[in-house]
């Protein structure tokens, strides 16, 4: 909102002063609100933000190169041209084309950016609103896929919205430098070290990847043996049973006393 205002400002009251002057103005604009925007991040999601920083990274890149268009003198009138200005710019054409590139390649990746966050979105607001059409449309009837993709959605949802309080649990550290709570020594220091180191860090939080212990791969190995005892105990038990059944039937074969149990009587 104030950008917009800003540039109403350069484009009336600093017209008089010529295209240079505007060009100028806005461009150390552009280096200010980005600066703004990357420290104060002022969305709550991280893609808009992002989308943002791109904007202007675009926006400063065009204007710079831009304001060699706007000081270039064509080469039949620099001789033509007063001894105090003959130190102006004269582009050639490999350089106009060189900053044209630019800015076609700094707002190509823009637009292709925006245009990824976009077809996210969409899917989005689909999965959400028409959950059945998507299914049936894109997925061919694939429920797994479906809950796989709403399980990331839920995540992602999740991390977007709870990332802003961790930030600030994070920067409340920094704060008790700035606020001088901390007074730093090498032993402090050396703590502060200790305490934030990142493997303790992650595995505090329940996310650190650690090694098998001797001790746990000793139990896992007594557990697979003693399952596979038991296995191996039911399946003898199993073949002894239908050895002993099938010695039975034979003995009353051979007696003739043998009664097929699906015979009709």
């Amino acid at each position: 909102m104030y950008r917009k205002i800003a540039m109403i400002f350069i484009s009336v009251f600093i017209q008089p002063y010529g295209v240079i002057s505007q060009a100028l103005i806005v461009f150390m604009l552009m280096i200010i609100f980005l600066i703004a925007n990357l420290k104060k991040k002022p969305y709550l999601s991280m893609s808009l933000n992002d989308l943002e920083t791109i904007s202007l990274i675009t926006s400063t890149i065009s204007i710079y190169c831009g304001i060699f268009f706007i000081t270039d003198i064509p080469a039949k009138d620099i001789p033509n041209l007063p001894t105090s200005v003959k130190s102006g710019i004269s582009l050639s054409e490999e350089m106009k084309f060189l900053f044209f590139v630019i800015i076609m390649i700094s707002n190509l990746a823009f637009f292709g950016y925006w245009f990824f966050k976009i077809i996210q979105e969409v899917r989005n607001t689909l999965i959400k609103k028409f959950e059945k059409g998507y299914l049936y449309l894109f997925l061919c009837g694939d429920k797994n896929q479906l809950e796989k993709i709403k399980r990331q959605m839920k995540i992602d949802d999740e991390n977007e919205l709870l990332r802003e309080k961790y930030f600030k649990s994070v920067s409340h550290l920094k704060n008790l430098y700035k606020e001088g709570k901390l007074v730093l020594t090498q032993q402090t220091l050396e703590r502060a070290q200790v305490y934030l180191n990142e493997d303790r860090y992650m595995d505090a939080l329940g996310l650190a990847r650690r090694d098998v212990t001797d001790k746990e791969l000793k139990r896992f190995q007594r557990m697979a043996q003693g399952a596979e005892v038991k296995h191996n105990e039911r399946e003898k038990a199993q073949y002894t049973n239908t050895f002993v059944k099938n010695m039975d039937m034979r003995r009353e074969h051979i007696a003739g006393t043998y009664i097929d149990p699906n015979r009709d009587i």
